[in-house]
């Protein structure tokens, strides 16, 4: 018997799912998180097991499609945030 239980387990202990079985699975224009990164993007392209990502600030990044996931409802809020405070903050440069 081991002496860890299972109820003892952390999430590093499992591999992290695969989301996208295959990269025609990956919508551009929908947002993701690179779990790689940990960051929230919407994708601009997909060139075979890559993703051309992008973040609202206009950095871009690729990652293959397998570190991808769906963003969760919080974290597409958060995504909008940022979109909203970047058009603050151009508004408030423009003057």
């Amino acid at each position: 018997m081991s002496p860890r239980s299972d109820e003892a387990r952390t999430v590093g202990d499992t591999a992290p799912a695969d989301f996208f079985d295959t990269p025609a699975r990956i919508v551009v224009g929908a947002v993701y998180v690179d779990r790689g990164r940990e960051m929230v993007g919407r994708a601009r392209a997909v060139e075979g097991v890559v993703v051309h990502m992008e973040r609202p600030t206009g950095y871009t990044w690729e990652v293959r499609y397998r570190r991808l996931r769906p963003a969760s409802a919080r974290e597409l809020k958060q995504l909008r945030a940022l979109v909203d405070h970047l058009a603050r903050q151009r508004r408030g440069m423009a003057r």
